[in-house]
């Protein structure tokens, strides 16, 4: 095995895999190729298992006008303009969405809880950032989750095995929320969504309503602005989306915290007046 041959891989997994998976392939070579090179079955071929760099795109949300011709035009049916209500006004991530179960869902709807998600193979997980976290919910989020538990509720429970780590899982017993039974015309389809097929179904509800073509991801993103532009918390928002802290959200939508930062500036010092008026009053003696 030669450098030249570790480049030709590069090239030929490039070719044909996105960036970040051609970096997990390599990042899992580098790791086999430094244990012989520790176990001197060879030499100083690990380092040549460069990284591709991934261009950061900016976050592309939509309007709240996009919103409206995506549920009205695009989503012919109930249970998708819920779908699409919830994704926008919650901030899940895909996987999130499609592995929301019933149980998730407060009795008053005011929150659920995001305790799994699922991949492309449709296997459950826990979240991204390994921890659980509560949402609380916006009024549409609400009345769409209601559309959807109506429907979760003919379905009986099901024993989810989610993956705690590489060697652990836990069982849910729990109805989801989406199905692609619901719609489903043919007699055998899957017991839920995988990303893959939300991706079919997005697009078609993309096509319908006449939007300008984005991913289903960029619902999260929308979440997200809609909340900055509106000069939400920035800690709120990061505990919302299942942020570690907010320097992400500074990181990848500063433009939008940007835009509102005059108005910011105003709020601030009407609420430094405020506490002007409201201090105590030093005695007399003492303010001269």
């Amino acid at each position: 095995l030669l450098p030249a041959d570790i480049q030709q891989l590069r090239v030929d997994l490039i070719a044909t895999r996105a960036v970040s998976t051609v970096n997990h392939y390599l990042a899992t070579f580098s790791g086999f190729l430094h244990w012989c090179e520790n176990n001197q079955l060879c030499k100083d071929l690990a380092k040549h298992c460069v990284r591709f760099t991934k261009s950061n795109k900016d976050p592309d949300p939509f309007t709240h006008e996009e919103y409206l011709a995506l549920v009205s035009r695009g989503c012919l049916h109930p249970i998708d303009r819920a779908a699409v209500t919830v994704a926008i006004y919650t901030g899940l991530r895909p996987g999130e969405l499609m592995a929301l179960a019933f149980e998730d869902v407060a009795e008053d709807f005011s929150r659920i809880k995001v305790c799994r998600s699922i991949t492309q193979s449709g296997t459950f997980k826990v979240p991204k950032t390994k921890r659980e976290r509560t949402v609380l919910l916006y009024p549409p989020a609400q009345e769409a989750l209601k559309v959807l538990v109506a429907d979760a509720r003919k379905r009986e429970p099901a024993e989810l095995k989610v993956w705690l780590n590489r060697h652990e899982h836990r069982t849910d017993h729990v109805c989801v929320l989406l199905s692609p039974k619901t719609q489903a015309r043919r007699k055998v389809v899957n017991d839920y969504f995988v990303p893959s097929a939300w991706n079919t179904k997005w697009a078609n509800l993309i096509r319908r309503s006449g939007v300008r073509p984005r991913p289903p991801y960029q619902t999260r993103h929308t979440y997200a602005c809609w909340n900055l532009t509106a000069r939400g918390n920035l800690a709120f928002i990061a505990n919302q989306m299942g942020h570690r802290d907010y320097s992400m959200l500074v990181q990848v939508y500063g433009r939008w915290i940007d835009s509102e930062s005059p108005r910011e500036l105003e709020r601030i010092w009407e609420g430094m007046q405020d506490l002007a008026k409201n201090a105590p009053k030093l005695p007399q003696k003492m303010a001269a």
